[in-house]
């Protein structure tokens, strides 16, 4: 995953060129990136051994294959990657961290168990009036950025077990998730969804909406911003949600996903003005 941050870091200066807009957004997550990879590297220790029968049989009747329940969470060791995060974000926005970090550091927040409730796909409710906590989004952004790195490192271990070409659902082979972006390749007519959860790549359908499976050609709409031919939103008039798209051919060269779900929030801001719901469950810092 080494390489992995090096290409991000990379792709992230080449964004801050073009778009100085994004300085200070990237500035911010090229801190959470780099935290992360500390993070995930110290994973590699962990004892992970998986039902691989178990995990065949899932996968072959197209359930995700992550089996949270067999997983023994640390989370001791999540919560202090938790306040990494924080003191990151206390740097980047010292009212809204400041915050939440005050909120905390009353007890209106077990911030262990509150992971483990996320993991276990449960909504945490905090302890605590709202006007104490404020704004939740930097909360929850902070609660799925720190299971992140165990989600990739869980992923990565899967991978090895199943092939995720073969799998033709709209959701995550292995953590389950909707896509928040996809890579359109090999003369356009080919697509990859992305995970941001997992950060999982597999194929899917061109035509087919991956959140509802409308496969009808007048039912997706796309939606281009001026001068940026290499983006685009893939709309379903269906189901009313939206996916981000690159085109790699556009671009030139493959591109790490995660950096370009970031460089695109203008797109995210332009669909939901325009009334179309996101597909994808992770919280954006818009």
């Amino acid at each position: 995953m080494a390489g992995d941050l090096i290409t991000k870091l990379a792709r992230m200066e080449q964004i801050k060129r073009a778009k100085p807009a994004y300085r200070n957004l990237l500035d911010f997550y090229e801190k959470i990136f780099i935290a992360k990879e500390e993070f995930y590297q110290s994973l590699k220790s962990l004892p992970i051994v998986f039902d691989e029968p178990g995990v065949q049989t899932r996968f072959k009747a197209g359930f995700p294959v992550l089996d949270k329940g067999a997983i023994e969470l640390d989370s001791g060791t999540l919560e202090r990657f938790f306040r990494t995060l924080l003191q990151i974000s206390l740097e980047k926005n010292p009212d809204t961290a400041g915050k939440l970090h005050a909120f905390i550091k009353k007890g209106n927040l077990d911030v262990g168990n509150t992971i483990k409730a996320m993991w276990e796909g449960k909504i945490p409710s905090p302890r605590g009036g709202k006007e104490e906590l404020g704004d939740p989004t930097l909360l929850f952004f902070l609660l799925n950025e720190s299971l992140k790195p165990f989600y990739e490192y869980l992923a990565e271990k899967l991978q090895a077990v199943i092939d995720v070409t073969l799998w033709e659902k709209g959701y995550c082979p292995i953590c389950g998730e909707t896509p928040s972006i996809a890579a359109i390749t090999e003369g356009k007519w080919s697509r990859h969804l992305f995970c941001v959860y997992c950060g999982t790549e597999w194929p899917f359908p061109f035509l087919m909406c991956p959140f509802c499976g409308n496969e009808e050609e007048k039912g997706v709409t796309y939606l281009y911003v001026k001068n940026e031919k290499q983006y685009r939103l893939e709309v379903c008039q269906a189901c009313q949600k939206y996916l981000k798209a690159v085109d790699i051919e556009c671009i030139g060269s493959p591109v790490p996903l995660e950096v370009e779900n970031l460089a695109t929030l203008h797109l995210d801001i332009l669909a939901q003005r325009e009334g179309y719901g996101r597909g994808a469950h992770y919280p954006l810092l818009i």
